[in-house]
Parts: C-alpha cells; sequence; structure tokens
C-alpha cells in the first residue's frame, strides 16, 4: 500500500474499501433485523417521504438517482399500506405529492430509537479506550467534513480558499484541523462525554 504522507498513511483505495466495508456491515445489520417488514428501498423511500414532508415522485427518484417509473410500484405498496399518502396538486392536477403518514411517521421515530440503541451497543462493546478514539474520530472527521463543506463555493456558505477542494473530482487538501501541526495554534474538539 502506497503511503499518503497527507491522510496519515492511508490511501483513497483504503479508506473507500473501509467506508464501503462498513456501509455493506451496517446495512447487514438493519437488514437482519428488517424495520417492520419493510424491504430497504421501501425504507429508503419512507425515509426520504418523511424528512422532506411533502414531495413529487420526480424528486424523490431524482434524490435515489433512478427513474420515475422504477419508485411506481414501491410508492404504490407504500401507499397501499397505509405509510404514504398520494395528494394532486390543486394548481396543477399532473402533479402529485407524497407525503407520510402518521403510522410512517412512527415507524419512523421507533426506528431512530432502535438506531440509536444499536450504536450505543456499539459503543458499549468497546473498552474506554476504544470509545474514546471511535469518538474523536468520528468527531475529527465530521469536523473536517464541515470545513471542506465550508471552503466549497456554493455549499455551506464558503469560498474555497486557493487551491483547497473536497470534490472527488478535483481532489485537493481540505483546510487544516484547528489545533493541528498544519492550521497553527488553536484548540481541539472536547472529548466524548464532554470530558
Amino acid at each position: 500500500m502506497k503511503e499518503d504522507r497527507a491522510t496519515g498513511g492511508f490511501t483513497p483505495e483504503y479508506l473507500s474499501s473501509l467506508h464501503e466495508s462498513m456501509m455493506r456491515e451496517m446495512r447487514a445489520l438493519h437488514e437482519a433485523n428488517p424495520p417492520w417488514g419493510l424491504t430497504m428501498p421501501q425504507f429508503r423511500i419512507l425515509f426520504i417521504v418523511h424528512k422532506h414532508g411533502k414531495i413529487t415522485p420526480g424528486e424523490l427518484a431524482a434524490m435515489l438517482d433512478v427513474t420515475a417509473p422504477t419508485i411506481t410500484d414501491i410508492v404504490n405498496r407504500l401507499a397501499a399500506s397505509g405509510l404514504l399518502t398520494k395528494e394532486r396538486s390543486d394548481q396543477d392536477r399532473r402533479v402529485v405529492y407524497l407525503s407520510s403518514t402518521p403510522a410512517a411517521d412512527k415507524i419512523m421515530r421507533d426506528l431512530f430509537a432502535q438506531w440509536s440503541m444499536t450504536y450505543l451497543n456499539l459503543f458499549r462493546s468497546m473498552d474506554a479506550g476504544q470509545r474514546d478514539v471511535v469518538g474523536r474520530g468520528l468527531e475529527e472527521l465530521l469536523a473536517a467534513i464541515r470545513r471542506c463543506r465550508s471552503s466549497t463555493p456554493g455549499e455551506a456558505g464558503g469560498e474555497a480558499a486557493p487551491g483547497i477542494s473536497c470534490s472527488p473530482t478535483n481532489p485537493g487538501v481540505c483546510p487544516a484541523r484547528p489545533g493541528s501541526a498544519e492550521a497553527g495554534p488553536g484548540t481541539r474538539s472536547r472529548k466524548v462525554g464532554g470530558k
């Protein structure tokens, strides 16, 4: 493995593989206990509709990067199950809006609580040192994502600093973490648990 000094020895291939493995394992964990009998495609649609409140099938398809006909059967099954409603626009009768029902909203609340417990149990399975390392690492990753977003024009309100890009199609170096040797003096983020 070729060392990349800017990422502390982690190559893009390794990081991509790690991310894919984590996502695959989390999907397998959730698919082993499907929420309320929902398939993963049904859950993804329900999650997006729940999050956005009111959305057209075309907007939903664009968010999922599929064609509208691809989601039609799933949307129809969710509507027949009482989890989605379809409502025509008053301004343009050709436009249909999808909304989640109170039953779907309850499923989402329960599912988020279940996921919180899953993550809590994963943390409980680690010793204190591992929890601290993982917690700090996740906080640092989130901070790096936010710095990159704020340094990318058109996102999170920032002008990009010269030569900085977090785009995979225009890779560059994101702003250094406050408190790092690259950034100069500053403060580090708090420990997990506020300690």
